[in-house]
């Protein structure tokens, strides 16, 4: 039941940010309808894919089917937030219809912005970095090592 909520949920998300984004005319003049069509579809499969398939196999396809997946659906997080609250303030382009359309435009790029960066930031390795804590009351234990100065 929940896999079948969470789905319904991605695909009005994923309708909502494609319906959008045909509304741009930098997306109108460079990418035929057909073309927007096809990439809304084969990501809506790859998330798919990911989900049941990746989720549930086990080897290295089914993880990167499962990455490509969800780092899908975190793209789409980031850009239908920020895109709803452009057309909330616009209300949907009523108001300031000019301005909308580029603040829509903007909302876009901004979440594949944060999306890359926090792509990067989730992929490089954490660092480590040891600390010594001397309390007067306690005995100087830590290793040679590890003390400074």
């Amino acid at each position: 039941m929940f896999n079948t909520i969470f789905i319904l949920i991605f695909t009005a998300m994923h309708t909502y940010l494609f319906w959008r984004a045909a509304s741009l005319p930098l997306v109108i003049r460079h990418l035929p309808a057909k073309g927007l069509f096809a990439a809304a579809l084969i990501l809506w499969g790859v998330f798919l894919l990911g989900r049941v398939v990746g989720h549930n196999g086990t080897g290295a396809w089914a993880a990167v089917i499962e990455f490509l997946g969800m780092t899908w659906l975190g793209t789409l997080f980031l850009t239908v937030v920020l895109l709803l609250a452009v057309d909330l303030v616009t209300l949907f382009g009523i108001v300031m219809p000019r301005l909308a359309v580029l603040l829509r435009g903007a909302a876009i790029a901004a979440g594949l912005v944060l999306a890359l960066i926090a792509l990067v930031q989730g992929l490089r390795p954490p660092v480590v970095e040891r600390y010594v804590v001397r309390l007067a009351s306690l005995p100087d234990l830590a290793p040679k090592k590890w003390t400074r100065g």
